[in-house]
């Protein structure tokens, strides 16, 4: 994401200088730059704000990784957008003499308030995301750790009898609901538990009880999944 977002920062820069370019040198060789009206250089500012706050959105847009890409999406578009619109209005109305100032100037605020309300839209989104997230994380903790505990004692398992047991407690973990719920609280310190005996001896029968109690955890999901 950091190499994109360099290629879009060099092309942003590109497009900006020759916009300036342009427009000055039209400018310049029609009425000369040290003629030019106040107005002029207002609407040649606010213009330039108009780019750099394109490029905000951009920035924004590529914060993340890239497993939030498709989320950002909405974001990288309206900024892209909002980049052609200033191409235009420093481009051609700035570049057309005979066009008053202030045109450009209404145009450029239009876009920076445009930009503006890109940026606080993809605030909020990133903050309703990171919310959901954080909920997602707690939900779905108890059976992640459950499951790397298990996969640390199969990799350390040593005799057949110790690993095939192993795997199945692994695999139990592994293809469990993977959401907790107030509904299976109780039978999840349960398994702690048992895992714990398990833990220590690795042996077949305290290995039967923690896919027995999980099996039930996992009833006991499915059923208050059911019922809500």
């Amino acid at each position: 994401m950091k190499k994109l977002f360099r290629y879009y920062v060099a092309s942003w820069v590109v497009l900006c200088l020759l916009c300036n370019a342009v427009v000055l040198l039209v400018w310049g060789n029609t009425i000369g730059l040290s003629l030019l009206p106040a107005g002029f250089w207002i609407a040649f500012a606010l213009v330039d704000l108009s780019f750099i706050g394109q490029l905000v959105c951009v920035w924004f847009a590529f914060q993340k990784g890239n497993e939030e890409l498709f989320a950002r999406l909405p974001l990288m578009r309206e900024s892209f957008l909002n980049l052609c619109l200033s191409i235009v209005v420093g481009t051609f109305a700035m570049a057309i003499p005979s066009l008053k100032p202030w045109v450009a100037s209404v145009i450029a605020l239009v876009i920076l308030v445009l930009e503006v309300r890109t940026v606080l839209k993809a605030l909020a989104a990133a903050a309703l995301m990171e919310t959901k997230a954080d909920g997602v994380r707690q939900s779905t903790a108890f059976v992640r750790t459950m499951t790397e505990k298990a996969f640390a004692i199969l990799q350390d398992a040593q005799d057949d009898e110790k690993k095939q047991v192993a795997q199945e407690v692994y695999d139990t973990f592994r293809y469990s609901d993977p959401v907790s719920s107030e509904h299976t609280k109780a039978i999840e310190q349960a398994v702690e538990e048992a895992f714990e005996s398990y833990q220590a001896s690795c042996g077949k029968e305290t290995g039967a009880r923690v896919v027995r109690l999980m099996k039930e955890r996992n009833e006991l999901a499915r059923q208050s999944k059911g019922a809500n």
